[in-house]
């Protein structure tokens, strides 16, 4: 058994209701009475006080998107501590917390929801551009990045891989960690930018250096493989070893295998199976292979 919250950030001049932004957002529509939420930061924040949620050992399950965050909570004896994160997480970020099974819907709110949702499904995308723009003009990065992704995808506007780039530059440079990783995308393959894998490298850097622990992987990814830069096994090596005092599942289970191979210094089998038994704890797929082709039963 378990209940649901939904949480998002109310804007300021909006005078709709608990209710009606409630089952607009419920079915994952843009509404004119939120602002983006900031997932990157409160990513960032669930890993603080949360360890764990992305693995939902913590009484909790999280599913976040640009303008909302649903979770839902596990009836135990988990459930009380897991609500009173949820709730200084809400209080932290100024986030409204909704409970649907404890709040009433008015038929007034079930009516212009209802007429509100089906006039938006032509304009969904349209209404979400407006809400980025007005957003973006108040410095917020989130949805900087954001509107990079709508017009890297084409999503609500013509698709323009240069504007997309221009707006992850935008929030990057600003500190926003995932626009970093989504530019150095941009610089890696060489889309709105001219191909600049040293570029590239270098925002991952930045990203990675911020806590995102993808940006890391890929960094290393790149010194491994030598995409866009310098065939660096060394430093791949080196920026794993960092990750991997977090990530303890892909950046261990590579680890281990450049350590099985000999990639970037000595082989060393003994430390390969520690990390492939890590990686296995951690529900990797394919660590359990790689520990029986070690000669090790797991």
């Amino acid at each position: 058994m378990s209940f649901d919250l939904v949480l998002w950030r109310p804007r300021p001049s909006s005078r709709r209701s608990r209710g009606f932004i409630y089952l607009v957002v419920a079915e994952g529509l843009p509404c004119d009475g939120v602002e983006p939420i900031g997932s990157d930061a409160i990513e960032r924040d669930l890993d603080e006080h949360a360890p764990g949620w992305r693995d939902g050992v913590v009484g909790f399950t999280v599913d976040l998107s640009s303008t909302s965050m649903s979770v839902s909570i596990a009836r135990s004896q988990r459930g009380d501590p897991a609500l009173e994160i949820v709730q200084a997480l809400a209080q932290r970020h100024g986030l409204e917390l909704y409970d649907p099974q404890a709040e009433s819907i008015s038929e007034k709110d079930e009516r212009a929801a209802a007429k509100y949702v089906e006039s938006a499904q032509g304009s969904a995308e349209e209404e979400q551009m407006g809400v980025w723009m007005r957003a973006a003009a108040n410095g917020d990065t989130d949805a900087m990045n954001e509107l990079g992704g709508a017009y890297s995808r084409g999503e609500g506007v013509k698709e323009d891989a240069a504007l997309a780039a221009q707006w992850y530059a935008r929030a990057a440079e600003a500190g926003h960690a995932m626009a970093m990783m989504n530019l150095a995308e941009c610089y890696r393959a060489g889309e709105g930018v001219a191909r600049d894998g040293l570029a590239a490298a270098r925002w991952l850097e930045r990203a990675g250096s911020l806590g995102n622990l993808e940006a890391i992987i890929r960094l290393a990814e790149m010194h491994r493989a030598g995409d866009g830069i310098a065939k660096n096994p060394q430093a791949a090596r080196q920026v794993l070893e960092r990750a991997s005092e977090k990530d303890r599942q892909v950046s261990v289970f590579m680890l281990a295998e450049m350590f099985e191979a000999g990639e970037g210094g000595e082989r060393d089998l003994d430390r390969a199976k520690e990390l492939y038994r890590i990686a296995l704890e951690n529900r990797h797929p394919e660590a359990r292979l790689r520990l029986r082709r070690l000669g090790v039963e797991a």
